[in-house]
């Protein structure tokens, strides 16, 4: 925008003459983490309700931390079903996304055992992939938590899921958005991969560029790459586990966000999911709101 006016006063012209604004492109993503209940998924989140709690009762909000102990007890107890992709593309009103999807390996270390999905590519998930496909959604990959710089193990994940959907895979996101601006976007380049969206925030939503802009980024030798960054602005976890707000909050941070970038003609991806919209996570209506709003709608819950 700044380049736009600064051409336009060099050249005495209105800003209109040098052609049309942008539009915003806002894109829905899931990142498929898991399709059922596991044991890890139930430590990890418990352990994160019980550090919220402690946050709340050390700002004196009792309330909100009797309602989280609630809500945390019940998440202990419950096993509801996680297969809820079909439900997360449903709810996108019509939009076509990214899908990022596991495509397994080995799980020799701790951390692979605690922080990667621990689904399969099995006859069931890959045929909800393949008809999501057909039905205009991108499947993209969504690596180990080990392979964020590592060509080899990009490469073989994304040689593995081709072969189950028997369709090329160029899309990419690094699992828990683990990047280096040195060595991710190489490695995914020598994988074979055209598109990435792992340049976010775990904890917050916004640009770590500071720009709604998707580029082509440069590498050390200043040629310009192949491979294409989608900015990740916002995600689930931004709002309900990091953010610790009410309802009301959450929905006016979503609205600032989006109408941000459709004030500046900007382009951004959003990411939800899709086990979260699970009763023991209860994040359903912040998909709805945040769908409304791509979509230039309130945000009333529905």
């Amino acid at each position: 925008m700044f380049l736009r006016r600064w051409a336009a006063r060099a050249v005495n012209q209105d800003e209109q003459a040098l052609g049309p604004f942008p539009r915003s492109r806002l894109t829905m993503t899931h990142d498929l983490d898991a399709v059922t209940k596991t044991f890890a998924i139930r430590s990890k989140q418990t352990a994160f309700a019980a550090v919220n709690i402690l946050r709340l009762l050390g700002r004196g909000e009792m309330s909100q931390a009797r309602r989280r102990v609630g809500c945390g007890v019940r998440f202990a107890l419950s096993t509801p079903s996680y297969n809820l992709l079909r439900r997360a593309t449903e709810l996108a009103e019509g939009r076509r996304g990214v899908i990022y999807v596991f495509a397994g390996g080995s799980r020799t270390t701790v951390a692979k055992r605690l922080l990667d999905p621990s689904y399969s590519l099995t006859p069931d998930v890959v045929r909800d992939l393949m008809s999501l496909g057909r039905d205009g959604w991108t499947i993209g990959l969504h690596p180990s938590i080990d392979a964020w710089k590592d060509p080899e193990a990009l490469r073989h994940a994304r040689t593995r899921l081709e072969a189950a959907l028997g369709t090329p895979v160029h899309d990419c996101r690094q699992h828990w958005l683990r990047f280096s601006w040195s060595g991710t976007w190489a490695a995914q380049q020598e994988a074979g991969f055209l598109r990435d969206s792992s340049l976010g925030f775990n904890d917050r939503p916004g640009f770590r560029t500071a720009a709604a802009l998707e580029y082509r980024p440069l590498g050390s030798t200043r040629d310009e790459r192949s491979l294409l960054t989608t900015p990740l602005m916002l995600m689930d976890s931004h709002l309900y586990d990091y953010g610790l707000v009410a309802d009301e909050q959450r929905a006016a941070a979503m609205s600032t966000w989006t109408r941000e970038v459709q004030a500046v003609g900007g382009t951004a991806a959003v990411l939800w999911h899709p086990h979260t919209l699970a009763p023991d996570y209860g994040w359903e209506p912040g998909l709805r709101q945040l769908v409304s709003l791509m979509s230039g709608g309130d945000t009333s819950e529905s």
